[in-house]
């Protein structure tokens, strides 16, 4: 299923909101490609409380988290080889593209295998030489991680897909009775941080609406919730072992977050008219998300039985 939701669901997401943004929008086809790159991804934070109601299926769960998780690393590399097409007229080739895909996967991939061995091996002997602090250890925890993001991007990998292997090898091969501890401890470090990027969005947000609102952006953040998310994924689905019920649900459950929110931000680095307009339309439908997925989460998840 989660296979299907990455391998299949996100191309046809990032088509159809490319064709809806081309439509819709005043913008080249590589403009429109960018803007549904930037809204493709997923963040499973902001429905919290569907990942941990015990009614909902685990199977369903752990697709949108794992979705979540490395959506966003995927699109990395559309986002950084249409990103100087659009801000600089660079010409965009089929092969280059294809190099860049490959190139941000290996690397991310060689990069958390071998930062993530190193490390669990000196944990280890640090335990073993009782050198391991526990009341200091989550920020160890964020540390590696930070190593792995960005060291990956130093060397033009993808750092997402990076940050996100190194856990799930951590998680698989680190054993020791403290770490779920860890984790959750780790996790509040992470919270807080994801807190200041969502305080610099709202400000962002703030400055934006105080310009007025284009009405075009807003029309196209409300297909790109309820549209441009929805029918690539029942359409991936179809002939899955899911129900309509559990294919609706993976459909609606794409809330856009922090991913989004990050591309928005390397974004306004580079400014001209198409990539003013691109902005305003992923701000509208970050935000629109927030509401609209953060107000269905309960329903949604009571819903099953």
């Amino acid at each position: 299923m989660t296979l299907r939701l990455l391998l299949v669901g996100l191309p046809l997401t990032i088509l159809f909101g490319a064709i809806f943004a081309y439509w819709l929008l005043p913008l080249s086809w590589i403009g429109a490609t960018l803007l549904a790159v930037i809204i493709s991804p997923t963040d499973a934070a902001l429905c919290k409380g569907f990942l941990s109601e015990p009614r909902v299926p685990v199977r369903l769960q752990e697709a949108i988290n794992v979705e979540s998780g490395l959506n966003d690393g995927l699109c990395v590399p559309i986002f950084l080889f249409s990103l100087p097409v659009v801000v600089h007229g660079e010409n965009a080739t089929l092969s280059a593209l294809s190099w860049l895909f490959f190139r941000e996967l290996s690397i991310a991939c060689v990069i958390a295998t071998v930062v993530t061995w190193i490390s669990i091996v000196l944990m280890r002997k640090a335990k073993t030489h009782h050198l391991f602090a526990t009341t200091t250890s989550p920020f160890l925890f964020i540390g590696v991680a930070t190593l792995v993001f960005s060291l990956t991007q130093a060397l033009y990998g993808s750092g997402f897909i990076a940050a996100f292997v190194c856990g799930l090898l951590f998680d698989r091969f680190y054993d020791d009775p403290i770490k779920d501890t860890l984790l959750k401890d780790s996790e509040h470090i992470a919270d807080f941080a994801t807190l200041l990027i969502w305080t610099l969005f709202g400000m962002i947000s703030l400055n934006l609406f105080s310009q007025g609102v284009n009405i075009d952006a807003l029309i196209f953040a409300v297909f790109a919730i309820i549209l441009i998310r929805t029918l690539p994924i029942i359409l991936c689905l179809m002939r899955s072992d899911t129900r309509l019920h559990e294919r609706m649900t993976l459909a609606w459950f794409g809330p856009k977050g922090l991913a989004s929110v990050v591309f928005i931000l390397m974004l306004m680095t580079t400014m001209n008219s198409d990539v003013s307009l691109i902005i305003e339309a992923a701000v509208y439908t970050v935000l629109l998300s927030i509401f609209m997925h953060g107000v269905s989460t309960c329903p949604i998840s009571l819903s099953f039985k």
